[in-house]
């Protein structure tokens, strides 16, 4: 009979066989009835010579030695040859790929998958479920899930593995045939694996699982792609941070310097996985729970800072990031050949939100790219960052514009401490423990304009910080470095009992040419920051909308407006009174979690020491 079968199919029916086979033997072995076994072992026997187009039943004489003219030791070379075809067939199941999905789903209980190729003949029908999903209700349900093994062991006839899908866990069993065991056990760490099983109640709660009211009772397993040896153990990679750690960011270091060897083993028995390891294998150290939580809850902040402004009519634009000159006229920026000719990567969109303002958008905002080739090797600074810019038209006072900002900030943090997301801050809370952010504040104040925050003037802000005790220089005042915001924070919370606030009316000396002054006191600008937590996370202001006056501006600080002519000339034709500001996406999710490094919260980040992955 001619071969009806692929080999790869062929190799999946003997390994069939030799585990039916030891089934059987298990059985005898134990002095329990066979009789359905070995109906089994004969139906996959039968399959298998039919697919290496045998004839079935054999022919007398071929089967275990009993024809004529064989002897024992005929019969017995002959088993031992069979024995050594079946070793085979089982370690070609459990070493390498073995099949087709189809394939190897219909004719085996375990296996490897070749690899997925999206063919017609490789679907299944299989209905997958979240673990997410699963739960005390679905007790005795059949599921199929897919998942990494996070953990894998064997104990003889048994095996478990922990699954994991984004942040969630559960306990797989698998209890029985031997060679089933086997193969479970030697799945590496973190390799992808299909699981069907049945849905369980165990005796006591599991632990270590996010799952711990349930437990898998494996039927099937099929590994979709193995894991290599990994660089460490993402158990090690979601410990707390370390006191070694915490130290290395503990002022405004990278956290690179933590004096401890990757692998060295703490008191509390975790293996030290440090940044730049983590960094070099970000796909690995982005699979933690935590960095799990991190990700997909800086998704969560994006959406919703788009999704009130489109709700308050803005508009959302994209503007461009290869430039001809220096944004708002600074050194720190990266240089690119464009056609023979210098180009610049964009520090901020912010000439082109305010040509947008002049071409009649009224209400923009833009999330995108910023470049800022500043050498700082700090904690919180990277080179390339994700800028949430809002710029709008006002009708007689530029807190119109601020107004909206802060109910901005506010709709991504009630997005953010929503009930919805609990498990995603739990499972950042787990490695990285913080407290939850208080940001509305009610605030009395004769002014018509209504903040969700706290908003005070910046004389307020130095007054709290000079009564504290805080150097400041030479009394002129400007900016505040780190360690003074810092303070500032603390005395807000203190004083207010918010970790969020706006210092407004900041000095013109510190501001951009093309903040607006008050005419009143030039030296007092119509410009603020947000803080939370002690940190700025956005900068804004009123913009020159009246092109005289910019110019004006820009000759007394000595700014050579020739390169950005567009610029100017954009408020030469009836340009309207605006106002704006620049959140960094990074620092909003940073400061939301309390957490110590801004690397932390950019999924491959850039910093004047790395330009990889």
């Amino acid at each position: 009979m001619a071969t009806t079968a692929s080999e790869a199919e062929i190799q999946v029916l003997e390994a069939e066989v030799q585990a039916q086979g030891t089934i059987v033997r298990e059985l005898k072995a134990a002095g329990e009835d066979a009789t359905e076994a070995i109906a089994t072992l004969l139906e996959k026997k039968k399959a298998l010579a039919l697919a290496k187009g045998e004839e079935w039943p054999p022919p007398k004489g071929k089967g275990k030695g009993k024809g004529k003219g064989k002897g024992k030791g005929d019969a017995r070379a002959a088993a031992k040859e069979e024995r050594r075809k079946a070793r085979e067939a089982k370690s070609r199941a459990a070493e390498g790929p073995t099949g087709l999905m189809a394939e190897l789903v219909a004719s085996s209980d375990f296996g490897r998958y070749q690899m997925i190729l999206s063919e017609p003949e490789s679907l299944t029908g299989r209905v997958f479920t979240d673990i997410a999903d699963i739960d005390a209700a679905m007790d005795g349900q059949e599921v199929t899930v897919r998942g990494y093994a996070q953990t894998v062991r064997g104990q003889g006839k048994r095996a478990f593995i922990v699954l994991r899908s984004t942040i969630h866990t559960i306990q797989c069993h698998y209890s029985g045939n031997k060679a089933m065991s086997k193969f479970l056990a030697s799945i590496s760490n973190e390799s992808l694996v299909d699981v069907t099983a049945t849905v369980s109640i165990p005796p006591e709660e599991i632990k270590d699982t996010t799952k711990s009211g349930v437990e898998l009772q494996v039927l099937k397993c099929y590994v979709v792609n193995a894991a290599a040896e990994l660089p460490f153990q993402i158990r090690d990679a979601s410990a707390p941070s370390s006191s070694a750690e915490v130290a290395a960011t503990a002022g405004d270091g990278d956290g690179t310097e933590t004096g401890v060897a990757d692998g060295t083993v703490d008191e509390r028995g975790f293996a030290h996985v440090g940044q730049d390891t983590r960094l070099d294998f970000r796909w690995i150290d982005l699979r933690t729970r935590a960095n799990q939580g991190i990700f997909r809850m800086r998704s969560v902040a994006v959406n919703a800072f788009q999704n009130f402004l489109v709700s308050q009519g803005f508009t959302g634009i994209n503007s461009p990031k290869l430039i001809q000159t220096a944004s708002e006229g600074g050194a720190d920026v990266f240089t690119v050949d464009f056609f023979g000719d210098k180009a610049y990567l964009a520090q901020s969109p912010q000439l082109y939100k305010q040509m947008a303002i002049c071409a009649g958008l009224e209400k923009v905002f833009e999330i995108g790219p910023v470049f800022r080739a500043e050498n700082s090797n700090t904690n919180r600074h990277l080179v390339e960052f994700v800028g949430a810019d809002i710029e709008a038209t006002f009708k007689e006072h530029y807190h119109e514009v601020l107004v909206t900002i802060t109910n901005a900030l506010v709709a991504v943090f009630d997005e953010l401490s929503s009930d919805k997301y609990a498990d995603l801050r739990a499972a950042v809370n787990e490695q990285y423990p913080f407290e939850p952010l208080v940001y509305r504040y009610e605030q009395e104040t004769d002014s018509p304009y209504k903040f969700p925050i706290l908003v005070m003037d910046y004389p307020e802000a130095i007054a709290m910080l000079t009564e504290a005790g805080v150097e400041l220089g030479d009394g002129s005042h400007g900016d505040l470095d780190t360690a003074a915001e810092r303070e500032l924070g603390r005395l807000v919370r203190e004083k207010y009992g918010t970790d969020v606030f706006c210092v407004d009316a900041y000095p013109s000396s510190v501001r951009p040419f093309y903040t607006a002054c008050r005419p009143d006191n030039p030296a007092v600008s119509n410009s603020y920051d947000i803080f939370v937590r002690g940190r700025e996370i956005l900068s804004g202001a009123q913009r020159i909308h009246d092109p005289a006056m910019l110019v004006e501006r820009a000759n007394s600080l000595g700014v050579d407006l020739t390169p950005i002519q567009s610029y100017v000339d954009a408020f030469k034709h009836g340009a309207p009174p605006h106002a704006g500001g620049g959140f960094g996406v990074e620092r909003i999710v940073l400061q939301f979690f309390a957490l110590d490094n801004v690397r932390k919260v950019s999924m491959f980040p850039r910093d004047p020491k790395r330009c990889h992955p």
